[in-house]
């Protein structure tokens, strides 16, 4: 029934929408939130099913679905309908997985129970057919409402024999499941934002650049990624079991059947499209040429439950990826006069075996390989992968097919078929590394674990008795003796054992027991903290800080004028996009490296090659170059701003908060009112470069104050038994380039916007590369991981990492866009524009500079943190309701809004490391940098993407239909809003009439574009409410440890190094 309400529903779509006035626009909803409350509902239903018993849990679900399609029915507006159709999603939400379950539990593994999923699999196929045919009469010869009333009949009776039939023994319920809560917070938005993105992306009114679709699947992204670390590390009886994915190819088998469900739903979707729409084949015909998927769907599904048990797996899933390919093969194929036995035929038959044996042979192996309480999760999935699969891949088909209609219909169509033939080859390739065995008749999960505990059990008796007769046999002391002299030879062998890997491996996932006695902070000497070296290196780390506010906050508020004077460049926005991008990419890199090879030197060459991208910024002379001069400054930038790594180590964990609130206060001239300094210079003549000019006098200041002062603890401080060429040996090279490549190529494909062929295969690409780095972390045996997944199951770290994360979005929510709105829609004049634009960057300085009071004296850090997050999400969103007319609710709203950011911004970064050991703060911070970056990377891209296309549209509206009114050719008005974008329309040639009316326009259109975009930022403010309940209180981290200590002349007590003790490959050195 669930097939027949999505099949046969697009069939009477088109009369249905002409008796209820739907919109053309909106005729995909309908159809498609069907399958989008099923997808996100069928893990929580799942765990019902669990908690109450699957019977109940089924039937409550056929019967919840009769009501509403017999409501259906019923429908007199769109509306109505749409919550009709909604509210029948969740129908099989609950009776597919529970189905699942009480089939995979009832039945043992073997001939009998492969005849029973084969059945339960042509029920697809069958349901698909019935579906249309019923359809396709209601429509020729009742109304549409038929569709329903008929639908009801078959559900009520469906319901009459589950409910007399279905056992009701209640032996699938598990006693002490509870509902994980938190995974059905993040799951099902997660699901149904990313299913909604990509099956309303191909219909949008500007496809995948349209901003709602870019919004909802970078929110659903988020939430998904929250929900992984909530199933991984949070929840105590999660939706989603770990045992699911421990049974061997199960991974690769999830993956290749998400890919072979999407190659049927591209299948099904274009080829009724084909056969209605270039063959011309009517309603009927198109139902009749259908008719071998149903036939084909029991003729497998017999002759399936007497073979699955005499082929192997493989060679099944083998035979229906084959199928799958030649179905979508006959079509891409076919010729303009194609027959139908020759073409349609064939491929009919073909797409039946891929589906039925793809599906039958999965379900086996999922439900015989897991045990009996993780049955209901298991069919949530299997069926998730169907709802996912089709949604996913029939969205890039969507996409594939509109860079293609310049082909004609035919030609359009026959892409997404091809695309399906690619899909099928991989999905192939895929089947090929799988081992799956015959389904005989074997013992279930739980009797073989119980099987392989007694045969363990009894191998380990047997070796005991053999070893302790041979020993008692042999020897000549008395028996008594014998034990005992046996236990404690037992135990001298395992004390020098342990001995000796201690001193073979010191590290055992730590570097502490390499680490010399000059390089810790136990025993500092007096006057070590007020010492020239310690205050040189604090002022060089603050100097490096404030370049950063220099460049980042003056610069980027003179955007404009430097687009108007090297440009006028449409890439412009990526002056910014460049700068986060070499962050975001260098952050993990230089943390891991400079925790293994000491600090010094990474962070005088990050200076050095921070003060070359800025030499480049000052003297470029096309945007371009600036672009690049941007990039380069960022990658040496991350290292200016991961002063707290090099601070943090060199003095007590509670002062942390506190020293680095003052480096803060030091940047706060610059960060607080860089605007109107750089407004300032504009206005005075000086132009944009001096603020670049600035900023190389201030980093070069810190170069070499750093040079001259800054002496971490040295390489052989740190590994005293180790070389660097062992070190560099072990380093994760594979782990850099993807996560390098990966984050380079997502970011790039998000910043360019749009829904090209280039654009969503950077993406792709980018996004799978980012996929294989995580799998590549957390299953290679790496001595130093590049980001050790077990970061991710610490609570109070992660959470933080979170936060971060969060206002970083938000934080450039309101620093990029503040500015141009002030400009935009509330004053012309440089100055004031400059004072205005100061108050986001102000108040997020202040934050800063106060946190560390609140952290170290406010009490418990997690409270504070709740209210931070919920006071500027408030705050930032409510920056949407900003007309011409508010300026002053716009300057509190930034006050109030920013300054929970800088809070955040100082208590992550000063506390998330001490949840760590002390030998990876680097990486700690560096990993928690690149998540927040590269968040920020995505938030700029985002926010950028949404300003650009909402304001072609209000542009249009506003000042394009002014000008018109005020005498300005309309035949214009597209170069007229270019020039305005650009800030340079006051050079055309226009009336004072017209240019009055522009003035007046102007406010307004640019309002109802950011009013888009601060909505936007909503997306991610339920992420960071979520990230701080789950931060921990951090108090009793806050001791008086220091970590680590400078050395050398000066400081306070003359520790020098002495010569590195020899080792057998240390003579590189």
């Amino acid at each position: 029934m669930g097939e027949f309400l999505i099949s046969g529903f697009n069939i009477i779509l088109p009369e249905l929408a002409g008796a209820l006035d739907i919109p053309a626009g909106s005729r995909t909803w309908p159809a498609s939130v069907f399958s989008l409350v099923t997808s996100g509902f069928l893990l929580p239903m799942a765990r019902l099913g669990d908690m109450w018993g699957p019977y109940y849990v089924f039937n409550g679900g056929l019967i919840w679905l009769l009501i509403w399609t017999l409501v259906a029915g019923f429908s007199k507006n769109y509306i109505m309908l749409i919550v009709c159709r909604a509210l029948q999603g969740l129908g099989p939400a609950a009776f597919l997985p529970t189905g699942i379950m009480m089939l995979g539990s009832t039945y043992r593994p073997g001939p009998r129970k492969n005849l029973i999923f084969s059945l339960y699999g042509a029920a697809a196929p069958l349901g698909f057919f019935f579906g249309i045919f019923i359809a396709g009469i209601a429509g020729q010869f009742l109304t549409w409402k038929w569709y329903f009333y008929l639908g009801s009949i078959v559900l009520f009776i469906t319901v009459l024999i589950a409910l007399f039939s279905l056992p009701r023994d209640r032996k699938d319920l598990v006693l002490d499941a509870k509902m994980d809560w938190w995974g059905v917070a993040t799951i099902i938005p997660g699901l149904i934002l990313v299913v909604f993105a990509f099956t309303d992306g191909g219909h949008a009114p500007n496809g995948w650049s349209t901003p709602y679709i870019y919004v909802t699947f970078i929110a659903g992204m988020l939430f998904l990624a929250a929900a992984v670390y909530v199933e991984g590390w949070v929840a105590e009886q999660p939706l989603l079991p770990p045992v699911i994915f421990k049974p061997k190819y199960m991974k690769l088998l999830l993956i290749t059947l998400c890919m072979s469900y999407g190659v049927f739903g591209v299948y099904l979707f274009y080829s009724s499209f084909y056969i209605e729409l270039v063959m011309h084949a009517s309603t009927l015909l198109t139902t009749a040429w259908f008719a071998p998927m149903a036939v084909g769907g029991m003729i497998i599904a017999t002759v399936g439950g007497f073979t699955l048990h005499l082929l192997s797996g493989r060679i099944l899933l083998l035979i229906s990826g084959t199928g799958n390919l030649v179905s979508c093969l006959m079509f891409a194929i076919h010729p303009e006069n194609g027959t139908y036995w020759a073409y349609i035929f064939p491929a009919m038959i073909c797409a039946t075996i891929g589906i039925d044996i793809t599906y039958n042979v999965s379900n086996i192996f999922i439900t015989t390989s897991l045990p009996r309480d993780a049955q209901g999760p298991a069919g949530a999935v299997i069926h998730s992968l169907v709802f996912l699969g089709i949604s996913f891949f029939l969205g890039i088909a969507d996409l594939v097919v509109a860079e293609n209609e310049h082909k004609g219909l035919a030609g359009s169509y026959k892409t997404a078929f091809w695309l399906g033939v690619g899909l099928s080859g991989a999905a192939l390739v895929g089947y090929a590394f799988i081992k799956i065995g015959s389904a005989k008749s074997e013992l279930t999960y739980e009797e073989k674990m119980r099987q392989a505990e007694a045969d363990a059990a009894l191998s380990e008796n047997s070796q005991e008795a053999r070893g302790h007769t041979s020993v008692l046999r042999d020897s000549p002391q008395p028996m008594s003796d014998q034990i005992q002299t046996a236990t404690a030879e037992s135990r001298s062998t395992e004390k020098a054992e342990a001995t000796t890997q201690r001193h073979e491996n010191p590290r055992d996932d730590s570097d502490a027991l390499s680490i010399t006695e000059a390089a810790l902070g136990n025993n500092l000497p007096d006057g070590y903290f007020k010492s020239l070296p310690f205050i040189g290196t604090l002022a060089g780390l603050s100097l490096g800080v404030i370049s950063s506010y220099v460049i980042f906050v003056m610069a980027t508020n003179v955007l404009t004028f430097t687009n108007a004077d090297i440009g006028p460049s449409a890439n412009i926005s990526w002056v910014s996009i460049a700068r986060t991008l070499g962050q975001s990419t260098m952050y993990l890199i230089q943390g891991r490296l400079s925790d293994l090879f000491g600090r010094r030197w990474f962070f005088i060459g990050g200076n050095l090659v921070a003060l070359l991208g800025v030499i480049i910024c000052a003297v470029s002379q096309n945007v371009d170059t600036l672009i690049v001069g941007s990039a380069i400054y960022g990658m040496g930038e991350c290292v200016q701003v991961s002063f707290g790594v090099a601070i943090g180590e060199l003095i007590p964990n509670k002062d942390r908060p506190l020293v680095m609130s003052f480096v803060f206060l030091t940047s706060a001239p610059f960060s607080a009112f860089g605007p109107t300094i750089a407004r300032r210079m504009i206005s005075v003549g000086l132009g944009w470069r001096w603020c670049y000019y600035l900023g190389i006098i201030v980093i070069g200041a810190a170069a070499i104050l750093l040079f001259f002062f800054y002496h971490p603890p040295t390489f052989h401080m740190l590994h005293e038994r180790k070389s660097k060429r062992k070190q560099m040996q072990e380093l994760d090279y594979v782990g850099i380039f993807l996560w390098t490549a990966g984050l380079t190529l997502f970011l790039m494909g998000l910043s360019w916007g749009g829904g090209s062929a280039a654009v969503i295969s950077t993406l792709v690409v980018g996004a799978l590369t980012l996929v294989v780095f995580g799998f590549w972390e957390a299953y290679a045996n790496l001595k130093y991981p590049i980001m050790p997944m077990h970061f991710f199951k610490n609570r109070g770290y992660i959470g933080l990492v979170a936060m971060a994360t969060i206002a970083s979005c938000f934080y450039y929510s309101a620093i990029l866009l503040w500015p141009q709105q002030v400009q935009a829609m509330f004053t012309t004049d440089v100055t004031y524009a400059g004072w205005l634009s100061c108050t986001v960057s102000a108040a997020t300085s202040l934050g800063q500079g106060v946190a560390g009071i609140f952290i170290r004296y406010g009490g418990n850090s997690q409270y504070w943190l709740i209210f931070a997050s919920v006071t500027m999400v408030a705050f930032v969103v409510g920056l949407a309701a900003l007309t011409p007319e508010t300026k002053n609710m716009g300057i509190a709203f930034t006050i109030i809004g920013p300054f929970w950011v800088g809070y955040i911004e100082l208590a992550a970064l000063s506390l998330a490391p001490l949840f760590l050991k002390p030998e990876d703060i680097g990486l700690a911070s560096g990993m928690l940098a690149s998540i927040r970056s590269a968040g920020g990377s995505v938030a700029v891209a985002v926010y950028t993407t949404i300003l650009t296309n909402r304001l072609t549209t209000t542009l249009n509206a506003h000042v394009g239909s002014a000008a018109v009114q005020a005498g300005y050719p309309s035949d214009k008005v597209p170069a007229l809003v270019a020039a305005v974008k650009g800030n340079s329309w006051t050079k055309l040639p226009l009336s004072d009439v017209v240019k009055k009316a522009i003035q007046g326009a102007i406010p307004t259109a640019y309002g109802q574009a950011f009013k888009t975009v601060y909505l936007a930022s909503l997306a991610f403010g339920g992420l960071a409410i979520i990230g701080s309940l789950l931060t921990k209180d951090a108090r009793s981290l806050l001791d008086d440890t220091v970590a680590r200590r400078m050395h050398g002349k000066g400081i306070g007590g003359d520790i020098e190094m002495k010569p590195a003790p020899k080792t057998v490959d240390n003579n590189d050195d």
